[in-house]
């Protein structure tokens, strides 16, 4: 069966720059799951998750490779609103255009050799304790700057609600939002490593005179 969506140009480009590196162990990190019927697009690198709204659509997930993207939506320019995302639910050639441009790859979780996208909704926390972590600074300006491409707000601060570090996967995920925007999502895992000690004496010794 064919399937024909259209997507925002900046939720495929945003993704894209959360999205993890190449990896041959977990393929599916580099690129941009779909859950058209879900109503939502997501990508990850294993430490943090951007989710973003997106119209629903009567068609089977997939998740589309990020140099696809990239190819795609190179010199687009700002004007390119829209990107129509054509597939097949029996096959893996995935054709992105924007435009007059196209491009196309394999969905990365089919074929042969393919792994299937990890079921992401695990790494969701339930509750939150307010219990405080520390967080990758990098990882906290990526997800900021993704979030307001997205939600086009780009004044808008994003608030982290943190699960303390103690917790195995999820119970310890921080969940990431952008003020009050419901069409963004960001799920991000706290630095494991302890804070160092002496923080106390460091400050009194910082501006002794």
């Amino acid at each position: 069966m064919e399937y024909s969506i259209d997507i925002p140009v900046q939720v495929l480009t945003s993704l894209a720059r959360i999205a993890g590196k190449r990896d041959p162990t977990r393929p599916y990190l580099h690129g941009v799951h779909i859950e058209p019927r879900l109503g939502w697009a997501c990508a990850t690198d294993g430490a943090m998750l951007l989710f973003a709204r997106i119209e629903r659509a009567d068609a089977a997930p997939l998740t589309v490779p990020c140099d696809t993207i990239k190819s795609a939506t190179r010199g687009s320019g700002k004007s390119a609103r829209t990107a129509v995302v054509a597939y097949r639910d029996e096959g893996t050639d995935v054709s992105v255009r924007v435009g007059a441009q196209a491009a196309t790859g394999a969905d990365i979780t089919r074929g042969e050799d393919a792994r299937e996208y990890p079921p992401i909704l695990r790494v969701v926390p339930s509750a939150l304790t307010g219990e405080p972590a520390s967080y990758d600074p990098a990882m906290l300006d990526a997800m900021q700057r993704a979030m307001r491409e997205i939600a086009e707000r780009p004044a808008e601060h994003m608030y982290v609600y943190s699960n303390g570090i103690s917790g195995p996967g999820a119970d310890c995920a921080a969940v990431a939002r952008l003020g009050d925007c419901t069409d963004v999502l960001g799920i991000i895992m706290p630095l494991r490593e302890a804070p160092p000690d002496g923080t106390s004496e460091f400050l009194a010794a910082f501006f002794k005179e």
